[in-house]
């Protein structure tokens, strides 16, 4: 076990599992190694203040977050920090204050954890057939390491519950189950059925993958099940849906974002099939500069049950796309991260990510493709070509910076290091005509 993290059951009662986590660290340094190369050349960035190579995309937040804190440095950096009050109680509630005053308007709890445990890249969906009912999905250190929290409501967001779903019964390539989850997305289809994914990992070793649960219409996110397609799904929570699963130490799966044709109204012909985009890193290609991270896809037809194998959909531009590939193609926009798709009012599937195949470092930009609503999605063929949104210019300055507490390798504002990487994804909805809009932070 030197090295590696693992959950052991510990026992079994209803409705309750317990668990242990024991972790195994090097004693000389105290900082955790990982047999992922993609993550250990991140991981080695940060806590050697130094930048990935060219124009290398980071891992998600969460997923780096993970490893710090695994690595002993969320420890070390947080001496000498001070807290405010926790404001514990209040009336309407046992132990977290409910709402928040503002000067206009105020703000209610959704996660009910009230620790100061670690909480971001939040998510938040409402049911197309009942505004009412809303999902809300964040990272979640409540319990150790990063987990997907989700909370449900069903009164409009008044009042939520929440949870830790038990996702870490599903065993990852090697055999072992996952130690930490991240970036939490969640959706409905027109069925009123709700999904949600995540990134699974472990801290100390090669194996990752995305995996998808499900949650009847009816529970509307209060607890998550099987997708498995059988009458009695509803009562087991496993099996998980397999969108990936990788054990080659070069590849860490990031970042993924699920939607589903919600076809209401009308029905598109591809109504409640259920879309999934991440970001598929490749420490070794033998292309090119040797690494990318495209943005790939896959599809489940059958309610989250089965998934279609994952594809690139990021393709190539030779006007926009003129760097630091990765591939045979020296135009291919395959240094991405931070996809979003959305699913149009004819049931198109449109996907905007962010790219660095530009030559001017601090300078990148936010590409789109789409796959019409009469093609197979799952066939690479069927999607655009990558199209320009915009430039996204990321010209802060690089840490570490010890008078600002910057982190190395990170991008952050002065003077109080607040982080801001050089590109992040966008957000890109449709309207009731069918337009599209895209924002994002420059």
């Amino acid at each position: 076990m030197k090295g590696k993290l693992r959950f052991v059951s510990l026992g079994l009662v209803p409705g309750l599992v317990a668990l242990a986590l024991f972790a195994s660290q090097s004693p000389s340094t105290g900082k955790t190694s990982n047999a992922n190369n993609v993550l250990a050349r991140q991981l080695a960035a940060e806590l050697n203040g130094r930048r990935l190579p060219g124009k290398s995309q980071h891992v998600s937040s969460g997923v780096m977050y993970t490893l710090l804190q695994a690595s002993g440095a969320l420890d070390a950096r947080a001496k000498g920090l001070k807290t405010g009050p926790l404001g514990l109680s209040s009336s309407g509630t046992q132990g977290c204050k409910r709402t928040f005053v503002g000067t206009s308007v105020n703000d209610v709890r959704v996660n009910q954890d009230c620790s100061l445990r670690r909480q971001a890249e939040e998510v938040v969906v409402m049911k197309p057939t009942d505004h009412s009912n809303l999902i809300a999905g964040q990272n979640d250190s409540r319990i150790g390491f990063n987990h997907c929290g989700y909370d449900w409501s069903f009164d409009g967001g008044t009042t939520w519950g929440d949870q830790v779903p038990p996702f870490w019964q599903v065993f990852l390539g090697d055999g072992h189950t996952a130690d930490a989850c991240s970036d939490p997305s969640a959706t409905f289809d027109s069925a009123g059925n709700a999904y949600v994914t995540g990134v699974f990992f472990e801290v100390n070793d090669a194996p990752n993958g995305i995996f998808v649960a499900k949650s009847n219409a009816g529970i509307g996110g209060a607890f998550y099940h099987s997708p498995l397609v059988q009458s009695f799904q509803t009562y087991r929570d496993t099996p998980m849906g397999v969108v990936a699963n990788d054990t080659d130490p070069n590849i860490f799966n990031d970042k993924e974002f699920i939607v589903a044709d919600a076809g209401v109204p009308p029905a598109t012909p591809k109504s409640n099939n259920v879309y999934l985009t991440w970001t598929r890193f490749n420490a070794d290609t033998g292309q090119g500069v040797g690494l990318n991270s495209p943005i790939y896809f896959s599809q489940s037809t059958d309610g989250g049950a089965t998934w279609s194998d994952g594809i690139e959909i990021s393709g190539s531009n030779a006007d926009a796309c003129t760097d630091f590939s990765g591939e045979t193609d020296p135009n291919a926009c395959d240094q991405d991260q931070g996809s979003h798709p959305i699913v149009g009012r004819d049931g198109t599937v449109y996907v905007a990510f962010g790219n660095g195949n530009t030559p001017e470092f601090g300078l990148n930009q936010h590409m789109i493709v789409s796959c019409p609503p009469s093609a197979d999605c799952s066939n690479a063929t069927n999607w655009t070509a990558p199209v320009k949104i915009s430039d996204d210019y990321g010209t802060q300055p690089f840490g570490p910076d010890s008078s600002t507490g910057c982190l190395g390798g990170r991008q952050c504002l002065p003077p109080n290091a607040y982080r801001l990487d050089g590109f992040v994804e966008g957000s890109l909805p449709v309207d009731a005509n069918g337009s599209l809009y895209f924002a994002w932070a420059d």
